[in-house]
């Protein structure tokens, strides 16, 4: 499974989704999936801001880079995180955004990776 597919279901999108709300052909999401087909760096971009996740991470370069709003603020995941916190509960969807549900910013703290991340601290 490529990054748009896993992030398609994840976001619940059919390839009807893709031509509504990106405005980018079922078929060159059909070929995309499928690996027959590269994409340029416009679609690159639309699918990252839509997905919200880094260019890194969508083209498999790295497992660091989905974003998350934390109390007003952008911060990012690993994908092992963002898929603990899932499992736990703790990602909501608000208007389409990845949700991390804390009371306050006192509950993350960051860790280094390629880039900064954040994750919970376990006693919350």
């Amino acid at each position: 499974m490529n990054r748009l597919k896993e992030l398609a279901d994840e976001f619940k999108l059919s390839s009807y989704d893709f031509q509504k709300e990106m405005n980018i052909s079922r078929n060159i999401v059909f070929n995309i999936y499928n690996n027959r087909t590269t994409f340029d760096v416009e679609k690159l971009n639309t699918f990252c801001e839509y997905f919200q996740v880094t260019a890194d991470y969508f083209l498999c370069k790295s497992n660091e880079g989905i974003y998350v709003n934390v109390l007003g603020h952008r911060y990012i995941l690993s994908k092992e995180k963002f898929l603990l916190y899932r499992e736990m509960g703790k990602i909501t969807y608000i208007d389409k955004k990845r949700t991390l549900a804390v009371k306050s910013l006192d509950e993350i703290r960051f860790v280094n990776h390629k880039v900064p991340c954040i994750e919970l601290i376990e006693e919350f």
